[in-house]
């Protein structure tokens, strides 16, 4: 300041000091009154240490802190372990195990990225896909995500929530952006022991582009087109065995009559799906098997199928539709949904 003082009075006019003068100046604080030396109409600043000392044509010197740097991004932040998103589906009534099926879900070799789950509706893709995502999270798993990937642009907005939560996205960042960060993310050895599952998956190429070319995580596709298996490794998943559909039904129904649990898994073809819904039925309305298999086929649903474009077998079509029409007598909207 002493230099300062003394180049001021002589020259009277505007300068910047030299490295070696602004290291020997002292920034004086804000609350301290300006020496009476330097109240002259000067025109000065100096940027001393990150701090400035500026006036202008002034009366009273003014110091200004260096402003104070931006709060970081949410990006590059260490997510908080274990992550979970989406929904994970509860374990049924009388879920069965169907060993072999995921044997070759948990026994996958090291290098496979994606497993893709085939097969028709109600076959059970999903619980089996959901089994192994359970077991992830007792396992305490870095990471388990579960995706829609039914309808237009899911696969992309669960991404993106994924993005949100592994620190990935900045404010105000575009979507395809944070997917394309997840992608990398997966594809690093910080994704090891990760699991990501896209439900119900329709359109191939949609997809393709948001999944990981390589790296530790593994990554499962549940769908009704076996167009997926192009994208790795395929498990074709087919309807209960006769012995899984007769656990199930042991389990679900209190009933001796076997043969009556035979006659019924075979009317609709050991279908899951359709076993679930005619268990319900039965136990709801205490039918016997005989009394739920006459009404089963009495049930007029050629007039339905045409108009809902049913993806399943007629009588497991029929068990669908009968438990919508037991449903009926307490909740008369499932009948005026289905008729939409």
């Amino acid at each position: 300041l002493a230099v300062l003082q003394t180049w001021a009075t002589t020259r009277r006019q505007p300068v910047e000091p030299t490295r070696p003068r602004i290291e020997a100046a002292s920034p004086i604080p804000a609350s301290t009154p300006a020496p009476e030396a330097l109240r002259n109409e000067i025109s000065a600043f100096v940027d001393g240490e990150g701090s400035v000392i500026q006036a202008q044509r002034i009366r009273d010197v003014h110091i200004h802190a260096p402003a104070a740097s931006a709060p970081a991004s949410s990006a590059n932040t260490e997510p908080q372990l274990p992550i979970r998103v989406g929904d994970v589906p509860q374990r049924p009534p009388a879920f069965q195990p169907r060993t072999d099926l995921f044997e070759q879900i948990t026994a996958a070799n090291p290098v496979t990225v994606v497993q893709a789950l085939t097969g028709a509706r109600g076959v059970g893709k999903t619980q089996l896909a959901a089994e192994y995502a359970r077991q992830c999270i007792d396992e305490r798993r870095p990471l388990v995500a579960w995706i829609p990937a039914e309808e237009p642009g899911q696969a992309e907005a669960g991404l993106t929530e994924l993005a949100e939560a592994l620190g990935l996205r900045y404010a105000g960042e575009d979507a395809t952006s944070a997917v394309r960060k997840v992608r990398h993310w997966l594809e690093s050895s910080e994704a090891a022991g990760s699991l990501v599952v896209f439900d119900n998956a329709v359109e191939v190429e949609t997809l393709r582009p948001l999944l990981p070319a390589a790296g530790p995580a593994r990554i499962i596709i549940t769908s009704n087109y076996h167009s997926f298996e192009d994208l790795g490794t395929a498990i074709n998943v087919d309807v209960f065995s006769p012995a899984e559909a007769m656990e199930f039904l042991r389990a679900r129904i209190e009933s001796d009559d076997e043969d009556g649990a035979k006659r019924l898994a075979a009317e609709v073809d050991r279908l899951p799906l359709a076993l679930a819904q005619s268990a319900g039925v039965i136990r709801q309305d205490g039918l016997s098997y005989d009394a739920f298999l006459t009404r089963l086929r009495e049930l007029p649903v050629q007039d339905y199928l045409t108009r809902i474009g049913s993806p399943y077998p007629l009588r497991a079509a029929q068990a669908v539709l009968l438990a919508v029409a037991s449903v009926e007598a307490t909740d008369p909207l499932a009948r005026r949904l289905l008729d939409l």
